[in-house]
């Protein structure tokens, strides 16, 4: 079942088409379907070949939600883009600064 559901072109492989999304296994990612469904379906690709994942760190949610916090100002359009984004930048280095001394590191 594990199988199945992670790494079988009929279970996983046909669950990440339904989805339109780029699946974990490279193959099930380079079937026909999407190219033909997507014409810029190689874009795609080469952005998830190229991508870094980055592993979250203890003050990951607290950063998040300054995101979040930072992306509702730009949309209410209440302050501008550029500040907006230097001040989330400027707080989110603080979060991660005070955990760092507080941890000695993670």
């Amino acid at each position: 079942m594990v199988k199945f559901l992670t790494a079988d072109a009929e279970g996983a492989g046909w669950f990440a088409q339904q989805q339109m999304r780029p699946s974990p296994v490279i193959e099930f990612s380079l079937d026909p379907y999407y190219y033909n469904v997507n014409p810029y379906w190689d874009v795609i690709i080469r952005a998830v070949s190229s991508s870094i994942v980055v592993p979250p760190t203890p003050v990951s949610g607290e950063v998040d939600q300054k995101i979040t916090e930072a992306y509702d100002v730009i949309l209410q359009g209440t302050a501008p883009v550029e500040q907006v984004l230097l001040q989330l930048q400027e707080v989110a280095q603080g979060i991660i600064d005070r955990a760092w001394e507080r941890t000695g590191g993670w």
